[in-house]
């Protein structure tokens, strides 16, 4: 989609990664995309195993210390991260894809928002693979999909984890995110033990209206501590 909307974009480097096709055909898509910057395939090899002990790193970091993905690749980095306020007014957790809670265009800065005001910011980032597999498996038994236990599971997980209120973030008329997200909102209704609320954002979404509704859950919260 992106080359056809932006033919102008400099050559962009993809990869088709099918497990059903097996390793063999993983290792012939990583070996063609490397041959791109040389020929020599040992020097493509340590390329991806640095990459592959890379991207462990970055998961660990997220789910060891609780850091979100921005915070993470900073970590990686040595780039210098603004500290985590000492004292929090409540934690929060968001659930979501990535896409949405991290462009702050899209997201109108959320996590900045609750952060700034002193809030913990969970994200299903912050997870194992095994907590947001068995937290889907409690909603809904087997998963018939690929990508969307960052919005059952980690739904499911933080709404019985102690969270003080979990928001779900979603965009209007994309794929299956408004049946998860009802899912996680009747599980929600079922427990009446966290607080849950859901943000639908489209092109037309002002600002004004989300810092709104932001505002009137976190009163909410505090009323109820």
């Amino acid at each position: 989609m992106t080359k056809a909307v932006i033919p102008e974009s400099p050559p962009i480097l993809d990869i088709e990664i099918d497990v059903n096709k097996g390793k063999r055909h993983l290792y012939q898509a990583i070996y063609k995309l490397g041959q791109r910057f040389t020929w020599n395939p040992l020097k493509v090899k340590q390329a991806s195993i640095a990459a592959w002990q890379a991207h462990l790193k970055y998961r660990q970091l997220m789910s060891s210390q609780g850091l979100t993905p921005p915070q993470a690749i900073a970590e990686m980095t040595g780039e210098v991260e603004p500290k985590t306020p000492t004292s929090t007014q409540a934690t929060i957790a968001l659930i979501g894809h990535p896409y949405i809670l991290y462009d702050e265009h899209i997201s109108h800065r959320l996590i900045h928002r609750l952060e700034q005001a002193h809030y913990k910011v969970l994200t299903p980032e912050m997870l194992t693979t095994e907590e947001l597999e068995s937290a889907t498996a409690r909603l809904v038994g087997k998963a018939h999909w690929a990508y969307e236990d960052e919005v059952v599971g980690a739904g499911g997980y933080y709404l019985e984890s102690g969270a003080d209120g979990v928001i779900g973030v979603m965009t209007f008329g994309c794929g299956p995110d408004s049946l998860m997200m009802d899912t996680v909102h009747r599980w929600a209704s079922r427990l009446r033990i966290t607080p849950f609320m859901s943000l639908t954002l489209e092109e037309h979404t002002a600002e004004t209206g989300v810092v709104t509704r932001l505002e009137a859950f976190l009163d909410m919260i505090h009323r109820r501590k």
